[in-house]
């Protein structure tokens, strides 16, 4: 079927013409067609989930895709202006799915099972992201400027504190999670660039992009607050439409 092909192509004479095709998506639409229905007499099509009958991409995608119960630490991971690819990359750190050295091991990809942030332990997500000497010192970069506390734990560790300590929206926790997120993407960069790049970058050179992670964003969180508007008539052209629109600028 075209990709711009419309609801009539699956009508012919008041009688449903279902395409045959092999495609994943299509069998739970086509599993869900009655098979008394018929479209005769109806000008309409509608999306019967849907409270209004109306389709949406939103609705579709509920109905659709299978349904698991929510993690405790999903507000860790996927909160309100995170940067989505540090967002991925946690998610995937907490199923222990990232190709660190042991992994690729355990799949049979045999080299030299050592972490090349600081040469001397092997690789694996709890040692790479929090205790090699390297990321020791990032961390307490971060922990400082994100005011959180100095602590040794292990990634599990990490994440059971931070869903209890960082609950709620206020933006001291919102740059708690926003530095935590980037400095595991920063680390993981850092990782793969002496890798594949054969290029390093000292610990304070990755928490100074780290910085500007957490600045631009908080910039741009404060360019988005700028929801108060004042609209009034132009004085300079009476019974114009023309509206002027003048804007707090938060900081």
């Amino acid at each position: 079927m075209e990709h711009n092909a419309r609801v009539n192509v699956l009508i012919n004479n008041l009688e449903w013409r279902i395409p045959i095709t092999h495609a994943l998506g299509w069998h739970p639409i086509i599993d869900a067609i009655p098979s008394t229905s018929t479209p005769k007499g109806k000008k309409d099509i509608v999306w019967l989930d849907s409270p209004n009958h109306s389709f949406s991409v939103k609705v579709a995608w509920e109905q659709l895709r299978i349904h698991h119960q929510m993690v405790d630490w999903h507000d860790i991971v996927w909160f309100k202006n995170v940067v989505p690819r540090h967002a991925f990359l946690l998610w995937v750190a907490i199923q222990r799915k990232l190709s660190t050295q042991d992994r690729l091991h355990w799949f049979g990809i045999h080299g030299p099972n050592r972490c090349s942030l600081c040469l001397r332990n092997n690789e694996d997500h709890n040692h790479l992201f929090f205790e090699c000497s390297y990321t020791k010192a990032l961390w307490w970069n971060v922990c400082d400027r994100c005011d959180i506390p100095r602590m040794t734990k292990s990634l599990d560790e990490w994440i059971r504190w931070a869903t209890v300590t960082w609950h709620g929206k206020s933006f001291v926790n919102f740059s708690r999670k926003l530095g935590f997120t980037a400095t595991l993407y920063c680390i993981w960069q850092e990782r793969n660039a002496r890798i594949f790049a054969d290029v390093s970058k000292t610990s304070n050179l990755v928490f100074d992009q780290i910085e500007c992670i957490i600045d631009t964003t908080k910039s741009l969180m404060s360019f988005s607050k700028c929801r108060s508007v004042e609209v009034i008539n132009n004085p300079a052209r009476p019974g114009s439409n023309h509206k002027e629109v003048n804007c707090i600028n938060y900081k």
